[in-house]
């Protein structure tokens, strides 16, 4: 039986099958099609949930740094969760600067480009006049940067406090103090006084102190002598209202100076007394003695900006200090002198003779030249002016006037002669005196900046080095009489103490305090500077922590403008603030990569959702109230232990470290500047208002003819100007540094 197989074709179910994929192929093409149109809307419908949510918590950081800035005191803290969605937290250290400008000189303004970016240099712009200077201060606004103190290799007495009265257990008043190879720790309490005896161990070396906090250093040296003592609350013209002092033990004479009447408040640990002193010839000046037999704590307190010269063992004899000018600098030609037994010791470094008024009397100093004149003049009525046609540098001495030479007891500085300041790069004094030939005149040479190399002539000849990195230092006996000269080759700037004799008394200051540099010029566009730190904008965070622990770079600076006003090349005309403030960001995609919330200083930007900066919220008022202008910027910086980036979700902790006072002056002009690519949508909504000005859109530009507005001013590239309509300003600024510490949540 034959088996026949037969092939069964069906073409219509053929069809149907060719059919059935080729409509599946076309299906899934739509639904490619679709997906490909569909995706970026999701992914952007993703973004604007993460970029809404991001928003959301960090508004409530923003609200919690901004509380604590403003009214935390140093160890308060606040306590919130982050939550990512896809995103992760990162901090950003690129374009950190903030800075503040106030100008003390009509129609002036100084501005600032690229400050504040961990380098060595950045911009300046003063239009408005001759620059003759400018110093710089380290504000030590983050724990980790330190406040440094040396005190030359003698044999002396230290008393020491806490210079402010707020402390913490996160503001520990620790301080370390190192003399060779030795190191010994010591706490201070606020209301405690430490007393030390130097040398520490036989060999006499030089001390270094580093200190968590500020300090008020006295160094006393045999008897003591006389110092001025530096207010807790300096104003541009180093005049202040508070002062914090450790007296030693002894009758010690504190004298307070004003050009005005005075209300004195003193305060001390048995009793608090108010006194008023009236103004008799061109000033007042109140006196005080203390007998103690240990230091002690005292607060003075005063109705009128003064400055404040300190007397131990008044019976002595010994002490001498540098003098101020009326614009709190060491050179100058108006001072206001009380009638206090001694003799003033005149240097003019000009090469042409100058003329010293003093109330009628006149008196003439030589070119390159010293005078010496002993103190109060006949006939001259309380307080007394003393003026001159050239800049002169004075100082006040209560050594014996029959002395041979200029050389005088006591602990002061060589003043410069190119910046106007304690620290300089030119300086040349008369090196004469009794002192000379018992060899009790010396001088103590240190850094006030990165690096230097320096030589001197005259009454002898040397040459050295010195570098913050190794913290070297010169301690120099000149020997003959003659002309003393001293001039910096390469780098920056240097301080050179005089110790005369075997008594004496002067405050220590920081190593970061009045870092000068000579800048002689007019400029109408902008200035290159030289910051006398080293650049440290190729580290990391942990490098740049590193680095302010050993004092290689700020931790937010004060800049102060010298130049030419009036009679004298050294007048204070502008102040800068300058902050490091590093971002916290939240980075995120939606249809585009690289997108971020952003939260710095109490501002909240974002770039979402075209990549275009826009500010989303502050927890800072855009404006003052009419003249009157406060600013308390919060500057958040992560721990050593929390998490720096990531995408878990974290429990913060935010806690005041200490809040830094900057300025709070009546001035003619505030500027401000942000740094980065967020820095215009800044200053774009802090002067929003200006909009609803008629004067502004009637007149655009013309400050004089704007009337109707008080608030700042956008003036492009993310900086600003305060205006207040036909009034000056009264500035408040303060930067609080506030710890971040994140860690994983259930970590």
């Amino acid at each position: 039986m034959n088996r026949i197989n037969t092939l069964i074709s069906d073409q219509k179910a053929a069809n149907s099958a060719i059919a059935t994929v080729l409509m599946f192929a076309g299906v899934m093409s739509i639904i490619s099609i679709m997906l490909v149109s569909i995706v970026p809307v999701i992914n952007e419908l993703q973004g604007a949930i993460e970029s809404s949510d991001a928003v959301s918590q960090f508004e409530d950081l923003s609200e919690y740094e901004s509380q604590l800035a403003q009214r935390g005191l140093p160890g308060s803290s606040s306590e919130m969760q982050i939550e990512p969605v896809l995103g992760k937290l990162e901090w950003d250290l690129k374009d950190t600067g903030i800075w503040f400008s106030s100008s003390w000189k009509e129609n002036s303004e100084l501005r600032l480009r690229n400050a504040g970016n961990f380098d060595n240099q950045f911009d300046i712009r003063y239009p408005s006049g001759e620059l003759s200077s400018y110093c710089m201060d380290d504000l030590h606004l983050q724990f980790e940067s330190k406040w440094r103190y040396e005190i030359p290799p003698i044999l002396g007495n230290l008393i020491i406090s806490a210079k402010s009265q707020i402390t913490s257990s996160i503001t520990s008043s620790s301080m370390t103090l190192i003399q060779g190879e030795h190191e010994l720790t010591y706490t201070i309490d606020s209301n405690s006084i430490l007393e030390i005896n130097l040398p520490i161990e036989n060999s006499i070396e030089k001390t270094t102190i580093i200190s968590d906090v500020e300090l008020r250093i006295m160094l006393i040296l045999g008897d003591g002598g006389v110092t001025f003592v530096k207010p807790n609350n300096p104003n541009h013209n180093d005049l202040g209202t508070i002062w914090r002092i450790p007296l030693p033990a002894g009758n010690n004479v504190i004298n307070l100076i004003s050009d005005d009447e005075n209300l004195i408040n003193l305060i001390t640990d048995e009793e608090e007394i108010t006194e008023k002193v009236n103004k008799i010839g061109d000033g007042s000046i109140w006196a005080k003695s203390f007998e103690f037999n240990e230091p002690k704590l005292i607060t003075l307190e005063s109705s009128k900006n003064s400055k404040l010269i300190l007397q131990t063992n008044v019976n002595s004899n010994h002490g001498t200090t540098n003098w101020q000018s009326n614009n709190g600098l060491m050179l100058g030609t108006e001072f206001i002198i009380p009638p206090l037994s001694g003799s003033l010791i005149i240097s003019n470094n000009k090469e042409d003779s100058t003329q010293i008024n003093i109330q009628g009397a006149g008196f003439s100093v030589p070119g390159n030249g010293m005078y010496k004149l002993e103190w109060p003049i006949p006939g001259t009525n309380g307080v007394t002016k003393v003026s001159s046609q050239s800049d002169i540098s004075i100082k006040w001495t209560q050594d014996n006037i029959e002395n041979n030479g200029f050389l005088s007891s006591g602990i002061s500085y060589v003043v410069p002669k190119d910046t106007g300041q304690l620290s300089g790069q030119k300086f040349s004094t008369t090196w004469t005196g009794d002192y000379t030939t018992t060899d009790e005149a010396h001088i103590y040479i240190t850094l006030a900046g990165s690096k230097a190399s320096f030589n001197f002539s005259g009454v002898f000849n040397a040459s050295g080095n010195l570098e913050s990195t190794s913290g070297n230092s010169y301690y120099l006996n000149p020997g003959n009489d003659g002309r003393l000269n001293a001039n910096v080759t390469s780098g920056q700037a240097i301080k050179i103490m005089q110790i005369i004799g075997n008594s004496g008394i002067t405050e220590i200051m920081d190593k970061g305090f009045q870092r000068c540099l000579p800048l002689k010029m007019i400029a109408s566009g902008w200035i290159n500077i030289d910051l006398p730190w080293y650049d440290v904008s190729e580290l990391t965070l942990a490098g740049i922590r590193d680095a302010w622990t050993k004092g290689d770079h700020h931790s937010g600076i004060r800049i102060q403008l010298i130049g030419v006003s009036d009679t004298t090349e050294y007048s204070a005309l502008a102040d800068a603030w300058v902050v490091q403030v590093p971002a916290l960001k939240y980075v995120f995609k939606s249809s585009i990569r690289n997108l971020e919330v952003v939260e710095k200083g109490g501002f909240v930007t974002t770039n979402h959702p075209e990549g275009n900066p826009s500010l989303s919220y502050s927890a800072l008022a855009a404006k003052g109230n009419d003249n009157l202008l406060g600013v308390h910027i919060p500057v958040m910086m992560p721990t050593t232990s929390s998490i720096t980036s990531g995408s878990s979700n974290v429990n913060v902790q935010l806690k005041v470290i200490q809040t830094t006072f900057c300025t709070n002056e009546n001035t003619k002009e505030v500027r401000m500047g942000w740094n980065g690519k967020y820095g215009n949508s800044i200053t774009n909504w802090l002067s929003e208002d200006i909009e609803y000005s008629d004067d502004w859109i009637s007149y655009p530009n013309q400050f004089d003819l704007l009337s109707d507005y008080t608030g700042w001013v956008d003036r492009n590239n993310g900086e600003a100007v305060y205006h207040s309509p036909n009034k000056n300003i009264d500035f408040t600024l303060t930067f609080t540094a506030i710890s971040f510490d994140a860690k994983e949540e259930g970590g």
